[in-house]
């Protein structure tokens, strides 16, 4: 694991943003989430940040999250 604040998802957290937004250890407190800025900052408004890490994370099947 290169990221220890978001566990290599490249998010986080608004509102925890020392926990990662999706995944196994995922917060679930139900906020936002947001680019984590050890790994995946976003340093000006026409860069967007990658997304990679949440989609292979995060899967819904039948209505379900599956992790």
């Amino acid at each position: 694991m290169r990221c220890e604040r978001c566990k290599d998802i490249g998010w986080v957290c608004e509102a925890h943003p020392n926990k990662p937004w999706a995944g196994p250890k995922a917060c679930h407190c139900g906020a936002a989430g947001m680019p984590c800025p050890s790994c995946n900052p976003v340093n000006d408004e026409e860069q967007e940040p990658d997304f990679v890490g949440v989609m292979k994370s995060v899967v819904v099947v039948h209505g379900k999250t599956v992790h």
